[in-house]
């Protein structure tokens, strides 16, 4: 099962869901795998990678299953997977659904069941927020400089407030779509396709324009 697709390099990286990441070089049709060797630190953590992420300096991040979230380095893999409740020096939750990057370098990851965390690369510390402990959380888009648009499982998409850590309600289009979208056995997901523009599929497709604060 292949989870997300990321070109990175001049390759095609597919996070699966057993068998590590798989390499594909277009131009050769070559096939290369980054799997778990126990005992091999520089290895993958786990072989049930979720998500892929590049960041605005082109290094690869990735969620996983039980394992945390991780970079890839040319030379190295660095691994984030201590969970520790309250506390700023790890995670809250070791499965990874969703990684958004600000453009100041901080990281929102979204897990499954231990809400949002917010990892700051200067400092290498954790934030935690504890109202929403137990969300899982699949997608995160950046509204605005205060709040993230996010997908909660079976409870529809919400925006969160940056420095409070509260969510308000977020209307697709109006009460009867959003219903239809969030609660028809489809999940939605929000996907941030520029500064100005997320699109938000899920039942049907919709595009939410920033700047205008409506979908058009």
């Amino acid at each position: 099962y292949v989870m997300d697709i990321q070109e990175h390099k001049g390759k095609l990286w597919l996070a699966t869901d057993g068998g590590g990441i798989n390499l594909i070089d277009v131009q050769t049709k070559e096939f290369l795998h980054l799997k778990h060797i126990t005992g091999d630190k520089t290895s993958l953590p786990v072989n049930s990678i979720t998500c892929l992420y590049k960041d605005y300096n082109g290094d690869l991040w990735a969620g996983s299953v039980r394992g945390g979230v991780f970079t890839i380095k040319d030379s190295y893999i660095k691994t984030y997977e201590d969970v520790v409740m309250n506390n700023d020096k790890g995670l809250t939750e070791k499965s990874i659904c969703s990684i958004y990057e600000e453009k100041d370098g901080r990281l929102w990851i979204g897990t499954d069941g231990g809400g949002i965390n917010l990892y700051d690369p200067k400092t290498d510390r954790f934030t935690h927020f504890p109202d929403t402990y137990g969300d899982k959380v699949v997608s995160i888009a950046n509204l605005s400089d205060e709040e993230l648009l996010v997908s909660i499982y079976t409870k529809g998409i919400f925006a969160f407030h940056k420095r409070t850590g509260n969510y308000r309600r977020f209307i697709v289009v109006d009460e009867k779509t959003n219903h239809k979208e969030c609660f028809y056995g489809y999940l939605p997901l929000a996907d941030q396709v520029n500064d100005d523009k997320i699109y938000i599929i899920s039942y049907g497709a919709w595009v939410y324009h920033i700047k205008e604060r409506k979908f058009l």
